[in-house]
């Protein structure tokens, strides 16, 4: 059969049982064709950005993978012999382009070779795909590779004018709990955590909390439990930060390069439309409005801009009024004002309408006498709007009235910086978290100091309250999570822990009295 062409075939490659071809093409298509009919199976498979320069099935058929000067290698499921769109999978870690790519014969890992100068390789699931190994060694660009019949050695040939054989590392999956970062929704009830290696997971809190002392959570808790969700996503250069929106549709993180955000559905990790750019330095600080439609963020460059959330796109130009990089930003629960902070300890309250924002701000509150005197780490609404609290490097929290831009109260106690504050759900605990690597609960009203929570090793970075007010979740700077249990159930629980034995053996306690613990 002649097969007709609109354009350069770089490479083609049969199905482990020979009735199909695939054919990689320089119009950034993959195609099938029926080797026995010699007619085109379905219609061109778009995705690549650049021209297909190598195809191949996996050895078991349920695969296609495409390589492609876009710097991508893209996994495709096949299903009766068609293959399924969009793409399973993209491996985005090489820097260049994609020239070759090879299966071991046994289906377990997958081998590229770039114009990096690199080898990648991965190892293959069902569920996910760690991050890849790298070969170093030649000194241009890698033309090709194959995986030797053993699956022990992969050979290569570049510019440089070599054929190179190696021996395949060990490609075990990274299971450790190691997290750059992690983030609690709005409500308190689900945890997104990122693993260093760029995965992302979402976790319901309340069906993951580990039974043990030192209620800590990690990765393992999340992928071991029986409600684990697939790994959403993966960022080639890790994630610096992310927040859930306050509806849990929409995840927005920030690369690795602390200049990218991106926004992914949360329900299958697709990714929306196209990644944000356009800040000139690194992104501090992200806030979607309480009807998370709108994602603000804050950065070096002394800019705010504010983005559609639904399909990415920037609304309006980018807010100048600060003097210095924005560190924080928070809407207020009714979505009408943006408060944001600065690295000069000022803040800046603005209005807000579905997107749009004036381009100075309503208030500025920084009179000498009352502003910080250091970086606004954190900034955090009360329920009903009313007050505004500060955390600063400055170790004080400030408690500012918003119809007027008043400062009601400075709240000292921390040792160092203020790094996180959050107002419970009915308004009258105030938690923050500091450099000091104490949590502290405040009445708000009164400015009076309740509690301090003694647990974390390192910097407190995160603190938030469960919907419910009974759990708070705080997160340190290692990315250690602990919850703190307020519910009456458990201190009760707990109590009895301590004095059941002694109920039950004191002989002065009345028999009633020794039964208190038996129901709980």
């Amino acid at each position: 059969h002649r097969l007709r062409y609109n354009s350069s075939v770089n490479d083609v490659s049969f199905s482990p049982d020979g009735s199909i071809l695939a054919s990689a093409g320089s119009d950034k298509t993959v195609r099938l064709w029926d080797t026995t009919k010699g007619s085109s199976i379905q219609e061109p498979i778009k995705g690549h950005q650049d021209d297909v320069n190598s195809v191949r099935f996996s050895p078991n058929g349920q695969f296609l993978v495409s390589a492609s000067s876009d710097s991508t290698v893209k996994l495709w499921k096949v299903k009766n012999g068609v293959v399924q769109t969009p793409e399973w999978e993209t491996l985005d870690e090489p820097e260049d382009q994609v020239t070759s790519i090879c299966f071991s014969p046994d289906g377990k890992f997958l081998a590229a070779a770039s114009e990096d100068i690199n080898l990648w390789l991965w190892l293959l699931n069902d569920e996910n795909i760690p991050s890849p190994k790298t070969i170093k060694g030649h000194s241009s660009e890698i033309w090709s590779v194959s995986c030797s019949p053993d699956n022990k050695t992969l050979i290569s040939t570049g510019e440089d004018k070599t054929i190179r054989i190696w021996n395949i590392p060990p490609l075990q999956e990274d299971t450790s709990t190691e997290l750059n970062s992690v983030s609690v929704s709005p409500d308190g009830e689900t945890l997104a955590m990122a693993h260093r290696d760029g995965r992302i997971w979402l976790c319901p809190r309340d069906q993951i909390a580990p039974d043990r002392e030192d209620k800590t959570i990690g990765l393992s808790d999340c992928v071991d439990a029986s409600v684990q969700k697939k790994r959403l996503l993966k960022h080639s250069k890790g994630v610096t930060r992310l927040i859930l929106s306050p509806d849990q549709k929409t995840l927005a993180s920030i690369d690795g390069d602390y200049q990218t955000i991106r926004l992914w559905n949360s329900g299958d990790g697709s990714p929306i439309e196209k990644p944000l750019t356009g800040h000139q330095d690194s992104v501090t600080s992200l806030s979607f409005s309480p009807n998370s439609q709108i994602l603000a963020s804050g950065s070096e460059d002394k800019s705010i801009q504010l983005w559609n959330a639904a399909d990415g796109n920037p609304i309006g130009e980018p807010l100048r009024d600060h003097h210095e990089g924005v560190t924080s930003l928070s809407f207020s629960p009714d979505g009408k004002m943006l408060a944001s902070g600065d690295k000069n300890g000022i803040i800046k309250l603005w209005p807000h309408s579905d997107g749009r924002v004036p381009n100075t701000p309503d208030r500025t509150l920084d009179k000498a006498e009352d502003k910080h005197n250091l970086e606004i780490a954190a900034l955090s609404f009360s329920p009903d709007g009313k007050m505004l609290a500060s955390a600063s490097w400055d170790n004080t929290i400030k408690l500012w009235q918003v119809e007027d831009g008043s400062l009601l109260r400075t709240l000292t106690g921390h040792t160092n910086g203020v790094t996180s504050v959050k107002f419970s759900s009915d308004g009258k605990t105030l938690v923050s978290g500091s450099n000091d690597k104490t949590i502290k609960l405040w009445n708000p009203k009164e400015g009076t100091l309740l509690k301090t929570l003694v647990g974390h090793s390192e910097r407190v970075d995160s603190v938030q309250f469960s919907a419910d007010g009974k759990t708070l979740i705080s997160i340190d700077q290692y990315e250690k999570l602990l919850l703190w249990d307020f519910s009456l159930d458990s201190l009760l629980r707990r109590g009895c822990d301590r004095i059941e034995d002694y109920l039950k053996t004191n002989q002065n306690v009345s028999k009633s009295d020794q039964k208190i613990c038996q129901d709980l």
